[in-house]
């Protein structure tokens, strides 16, 4: 239900803008949403709500993307695209937007340096 909240709350324009939705707190939950346990029911489609969320938010202003890097995403929007653990194309999808939200214009030397050049390089070889 935390998930599904979070993705509601963002995709609505003038709440995703909000400083609160972006605030520590609540990005270490979506994240946390987006790993959690293999045995919770329904488990695909909370994480596919948390990472939607993710994504709604990684389309706002600068200071919404910089809280988005700066709270740790980009280590697991690269997993769920990279290694295959999500088979839903739709959590991958949106991972792949996330990344490319993330990755426009001045932030793009940032997701460099938190990812590495390497492991840049290796996912756009």
């Amino acid at each position: 239900m935390a998930a599904q909240f979070f993705c509601d709350l963002t995709a609505d324009e003038h709440m995703s803008t909000s400083p609160l939705c972006a605030s520590p707190a609540c990005l270490a939950a979506l994240i946390s949403l987006t790993q959690g346990p293999a045995n919770l029911h329904g488990e695909e489609a909370v994480k596919y709500a948390a990472f939607l969320a993710i994504s709604n938010l990684s389309r706002n202003n600068m200071a919404a993307k910089t809280a988005i890097i700066d709270a740790g995403v980009l280590p697991v929007v690269v997993s769920a695209i990279t290694n295959g653990t999500h088979k839903d194309a739709h959590i991958r999808r949106e991972c792949a937007s996330i990344l490319n939200s993330l990755s426009v214009g001045p932030l793009a030397k940032k997701v460099v340096s938190v990812l590495g050049y390497s492991a840049v390089s290796n996912l756009f070889p």
